[in-house]
Order: structure tokens, then C-alpha cells, then sequence
């Protein structure tokens, strides 16, 4: 994909962004209805968007950078990401081992990625998430990077300190969470999982 092309798509992507900002502050999504509101931003999103789904119908959204739709640009150096995440991390109280697995899973480190269902920058903000957070640009590395961190925080709450669990429901939503009682037995979660886990035990 080239350069016109990609800063079309982002244009596209950053127009629904301002459209859902505008439906938020007039009609406010409660949180416990994230996947639902999740489901509903991908709609459209983009020329090529198209929603991931597990077998039993529930939205999920794309897992990792083998799921981008454009072509990494470039990675942020450790030097410039590192303060970024330790910021971050602290504010919120996470790990920042954790976040830097959760970015080079989902984005590979590259504030530019887009996914096919329009999750976007480095931590794959989906577009509802971009609007409840404020995010006034989710190709920010910083904005990017506090927001999804505040999102992962708030999942490590809810289940008590749990990483796997924690992580599936910023994966595949907290409602499969609750609906398994338990990291859902969708292949692509598990995976995730299962490859940030990898990354922390180097």
C-alpha cells in the first residue's frame, strides 16, 4: 500500500473517530456494553474493514501485526518508547514488562498501524475506545500508549490481578471473559495470550 494511499485510509479512519466522539457525548455507552459499542465502531470504519468474529458470534477484534493491513512503516526505538510506557505504566500501576509485550504483540512497535477492523497506533486502539478516552490522536505514541494502559489497568482490577484474563478481555472483550468464566476458548486469544506470555519469560 503506498503513502496516498495509507494517509487516505487514516483520514477515513480519523473522520469515523470524530463521528463516534459526537455519539458519545450525546449518548454515553456504559462500560459494562464495551463489546457491543466495540462491535458497532468497527462497522465501517474503513474502505477494507471487516470484523473478526469467534464461533459463537461475539466481535473480536484483530490480534496482532500478522492481522495489519498496511505495512509497518517503522518501530519506535526502545529510547523513545521506553519513557513512554514507563510513564504509563506507572500511572496506572502495570508492569511495564506487560505493556511493552502487549505492543510489540499488537503492533510490533509501529504508532502507525491500522488493522482491517480499524484498531489503531500502537496499542490497537479500536475507535470507541479512542472516543471514550478522549484520544484527540491514537497515532500519538503517548496518547496511544496512556489510553490502552489505563484500558489494561482497569481489566487487571476487574479480575483481581489476573494477567490471562486481563489480557483476553483487551483482546476479545470483557463480555467472552464473563461468558467463560475465564479466558474464552477462541484459538486467536489463546494465542495472544500465549505469545505475550512467551515475551515476558525472555
Amino acid at each position: 500500500m503506498d503513502i496516498s494511499a495509507i494517509q487516505s485510509r487514516i483520514s477515513a479512519i480519523q473522520s469515523r473517530i470524530d463521528q463516534i466522539s459526537d455519539i458519545t457525548q450525546s449518548d454515553a455507552a456504559p462500560a459494562s456494553a464495551f463489546p457491543d459499542t466495540l462491535a458497532a465502531a468497527q462497522v465501517g470504519s474503513a474502505p477494507s474493514a471487516s470484523v473478526v468474529t469467534a464461533p459463537d458470534g461475539e466481535a473480536v477484534r484483530p490480534l496482532s501485526s500478522d492481522d495489519l493491513n498496511i505495512t509497518h512503516s517503522s518501530s519506535l526505538s526502545d529510547s523513545a518508547l521506553n519513557p513512554l510506557v514507563n510513564d504509563a505504566a506507572s500511572k496506572y500501576g502495570v508492569d511495564p514488562a506487560v505493556v511493552k509485550a502487549v505492543i510489540q504483540t499488537e503492533s510490533s512497535g509501529d504508532p502507525t498501524a491500522v488493522s482491517r477492523a480499524g484498531a489503531l497506533g500502537l496499542m490497537q486502539l479500536m475507535p470507541s475506545n479512542v472516543a471514550e478516552s478522549k484520544v484527540s490522536n491514537p497515532f500519538d505514541p503517548a496518547q496511544n500508549i496512556d489510553a490502552g494502559v489505563a484500558q489494561l489497568s482497569g481489566y487487571l482490577k476487574k479480575y483481581d490481578g489476573n494477567l490471562d484474563q486481563a489480557l483476553a478481555a483487551y483482546n476479545a472483550g470483557p463480555g467472552a471473559v464473563e461468558k467463560f468464566h475465564g479466558v474464552p476458548p477462541y484459538t486467536e486469544t489463546q494465542n495472544y495470550i500465549k505469545k505475550i506470555n512467551g515475551l515476558l519469560e525472555r
